[in-house]
């Protein structure tokens, strides 16, 4: 598999700036770029698609799929939308979407990411018990409302084409 990344945010208008990179190379980008322009560039290991700001428009996902790399991973950042994963699998077959999943901050300045379920929420508490009243009321609200700096994530990896 290609060693190659691709990371693309969609703003309010539907315009996508991107980022990519490889192994051994720099990132590069934050430049503008028409994502029918895709098809031009090399196949991607890893594609990142950024739209917390708009839901993308459901014809990016061909583009999408055909720029993947069989075995590679495509994580959609944004709003959760419940039917998406049932969406994508209709509209291209060769993507694979698993369950939702919630990109948050760690105590340690990384970054972790885990499914978005109650009960993975419910071991994520337990395992990080809150030490005060006010820790511990930002943490029932967490069940209610994620915090503004939590991500949600759409893992959708990509199928061999059968020959």
């Amino acid at each position: 598999m290609s060693a190659q990344w691709l990371w693309l945010l969609l703003d309010a208008d539907g315009e996508a700036r991107a980022w990519q990179g490889g192994q051994g190379l720099p990132p590069a980008g934050g430049y503008h770029l028409r994502l029918d322009r895709l098809l031009q560039v090399p196949l991607y290991s890893i594609i990142v698609l950024d739209c917390r700001a708009k839901a993308p428009d459901p014809s990016i996902w061909p583009l999408l799929a055909a720029q993947l790399a069989p075995g590679g991973l495509l994580l959609i950042c944004g709003r959760r939308s419940r039917g998406m994963a049932a969406r994508l699998k209709l509209k291209e077959p060769l993507l694979r979407p698993a369950g939702w999943h919630i990109i948050e901050p760690g105590q340690d300045s990384n970054w972790y990411m885990r499914p978005a379920t109650a009960s993975m929420l419910s071991l994520a508490l337990s395992l990080n018990p809150p030490y005060s009243t006010r820790a511990w009321l930002a943490r029932f609200q967490q069940r209610f409302i994620p915090p503004a700096h939590h991500v949600y994530c759409l893992p959708v990896w990509r199928e061999e084409p059968e020959s």
